[in-house]
């Protein structure tokens, strides 16, 4: 029996709590409240015009009304927009009485008002659209392992992106850059998505990305005799060049290892610029050739000296008497 009382007055309890509540719920809903809602401005324009600067987004409304108003309406108040024509025009000047207008035209209930609005003015202006097509720079910070390198020359593609926007803006443009890209220890070869740099809101990219490629390989030594060519050596002169051959180290990477010959390699000696009145018989040792995969190339010695043996001209005089 005692239970049964319990439950009864539990029961009571909680149907007084519930009246209770919803009291203060029509109490609270009854109250003014003002909040702040953003709107949205859309303008129909000519599809070979753009805004010199976009009209702005982020367009807030304060709204004034009964809690009930604002409930009801919540929906409608969060996807407000106005919109304006600009077919005819290539001005549109929006001041702050005619902004409130148009904002109270587009509610959806006369018992909402508008006491602040965080634009005074808008003003829209459009000019030609225009198109160019700039190279697209990467930004980037790559490091190596210890013996990698790079094993051909880096790539992006699309290595281009077409920019369109007010011409104003497109025609001082001559380079897009990328978001930054970073390669630490590199070690073999990297295909990677790069976003390129977010465009302001008045312009356009034709792309929103570009595929990087990062030739990575293993780098070794590889070295050669290379037997040294002389130029401009003094007509009926014979010569004596010391040394004949250059020891040559170099660092190549490994899918080129076998490709790369002593034939590939020149070394040269030219007497031509050896400054032979003056005495002197060396002549610097010049890298003439080699090829382009080749990383580095170091050689020694870096002079050669030589000796020119004149030809003398023996003149043949007859016997006395004859």
């Amino acid at each position: 029996m005692a239970r049964i009382k319990l439950q009864e007055d539990r029961a009571i309890l909680m149907i007084c709590i519930g009246i209770a509540l919803v009291f203060w719920i029509l109490v609270k809903l009854s109250q003014v409240y003002r909040v702040w809602k953003p709107a949205s401005i859309n303008v129909n324009v000519p599809e070979e015009m753009a805004f010199t600067k976009m009209p702005p987004n982020n367009l807030m409304l304060r709204f004034e009304a009964r809690g009930w108003d604002l409930l009801f309406n919540s929906h409608n108040l969060s996807r407000l927009a106005l919109h304006y024509d600009m077919e005819e025009e290539n001005e549109l000047v929006i001041p702050d009485g005619q902004l409130r207008s148009d904002i109270l035209e587009n509610l959806p209930s006369p018992r909402i008002k508008v006491v602040d609005v965080n634009y005074n003015e808008l003003f829209l202006k459009l000019e030609k659209k225009m198109e160019r097509k700039v190279p697209i720079v990467l930004i980037k910070k790559i490091e190596f392992s210890e013996g990698f390198n790079y094993s051909d020359t880096l790539s992006i593609h699309p290595d281009s992106v077409t920019v369109s926007g007010p011409a104003s803006l497109v025609e001082t443009i001559t380079f897009w850059k990328t978001d930054s890209l970073t390669l630490l220890n590199g070690k073999k070869t990297v295909d990677r998505a790069v976003s390129l740099f977010p465009p302001p809101r008045e312009l356009h990219l034709s792309e929103a990305s570009t595929m990087v490629k990062i030739p990575i390989e293993n780098f070794t030594e590889k070295s050669f005799f290379i037997p040294l060519e002389i130029k401009n050596v003094p007509e009926r002169d014979s010569l004596s060049i010391f040394p004949s051959s250059v020891n040559v180290s170099c660092v190549v990477g490994l899918s080129k290892y076998d490709d790369l010959t002593a034939d590939k390699i020149k070394f040269e000696v030219d007497l031509g610029i050896a400054h032979l009145s003056e005495g002197k018989n060396t002549a610097p040792i010049v890298l003439a050739k080699y090829p382009d995969y080749v990383q580095t190339v170091k050689y020694t010695p870096k002079a050669a000296t030589f000796f020119i043996i004149k030809k003398s001209h023996v003149v043949h005089e007859p016997p006395p008497g004859q």
